[in-house]
C-alpha cells in the first residue's frame, strides 16, 4: 500500500532585486490589452531529477535558487513590483517576489507513476488562489519542492499581465544560467543578453537600468 504523500511547506520569503529599481524606472504602463487582462496567473512546473539521489543538497541549492532569483530581478524589476489602480501601470517599487520552500516525503518518480492533480496542486503556492482573486498579490511567486529521492520541481507563477510565453522563456532561462553560474564546472555556456531593453526592443517595455552588465557567461554541471 502507498505511503500518503506529505509537503512541509515553509512561510512565504520575500526576495528583493539585489539592487534597488532606479527612481525613473519606478513605472510601466500596461498596455491596453494588458490592461484588460484578468488578474490571473501564469504557472510553469519544472521537473530536474537527482543524479545521485543526495537530498542533503536541498538546503544549499534553495539558498543558491533564492540569491539568483534576487539578482535576475534586477533585469525583470517590473516582477517585483504591484499593479497600480485601475490596472493602467505597474509600481516598480521592488515590493519582490514570494518564495516558498517545500519538502516532499516521496521519491519524484512517484509524481509520474500516478499522476493525481491534488497532489500536483500542492506542488503550487496556496498563495495564488487568494492573489489572483484580489489582485493585491505578488506579481511573481515561486515554490522549490525537494523530494526525498533528491529530485527537485520549481514552480513559476507570474501575473498575467506583465508576461507572455516569450518573456516567461526569457526570464527563465536568465534565471537558470545565473543559477548555474554559482556552480564550478568546466563547460562553459555562451554568454547570455540580460539587459531587457535587448529582449523587449521591440515592444519598449522594461527599459534597461544602464549601470547593470548586459552579459553575463556562466558554466554548467
Amino acid at each position: 500500500m502507498t505511503s500518503e504523500i506529505k509537503f512541509e511547506v515553509t512561510e512565504g520569503e520575500i526576495i528583493r532585486p539585489s539592487s534597488p529599481t532606479p527612481h525613473h524606472l519606478r513605472s510601466s504602463n500596461l498596455s491596453v490589452f494588458d490592461q484588460l487582462t484578468p488578474q490571473v496567473y501564469v504557472s510553469v512546473l519544472l521537473f530536474y531529477p537527482s543524479n545521485n539521489g543526495d537530498s542533503s543538497l536541498a538546503t544549499e541549492r534553495s539558498k543558491i535558487l533564492k540569491r539568483s532569483l534576487s539578482q535576475v530581478l534586477t533585469h525583470f524589476y517590473p516582477f517585483a513590483g504591484t499593479i497600480q489602480s485601475k490596472d493602467v501601470s505597474i509600481c516598480c517599487n521592488d515590493r519582490g517576489a514570494k518564495f516558498f520552500e517545500a519538502r516532499v516525503n516521496c521519491p519524484m518518480s512517484q509524481v509520474f507513476d500516478k499522476p493525481d492533480l491534488g497532489m500536483l496542486k500542492q506542488l503550487h503556492p496556496n498563495a495564488i488562489e487568494s492573489g489572483a482573486q484580489s489582485g493585491t498579490g505578488h506579481l511573481l511567486l515561486v515554490q522549490a519542492n525537494f523530494f526525498e529521492c533528491g529530485g527537485m520541481a520549481i514552480v513559476v507563477n507570474i501575473s498575467h499581465k506583465l508576461i507572455d510565453a516569450y518573456t516567461l522563456c526569457k526570464f527563465i532561462n536568465s534565471w537558470a544560467t545565473i543559477s548555474l553560474s554559482s556552480v564550478s564546472t568546466d563547460h562553459v555556456v555562451p554568454p547570455v543578453e540580460f539587459g531587457v531593453q535587448h529582449l523587449f526592443s521591440h515592444l519598449l517595455i522594461f527599459p534597461v537600468q544602464p549601470e547593470l552588465p548586459l552579459a553575463l557567461s556562466s558554466t554548467i554541471a
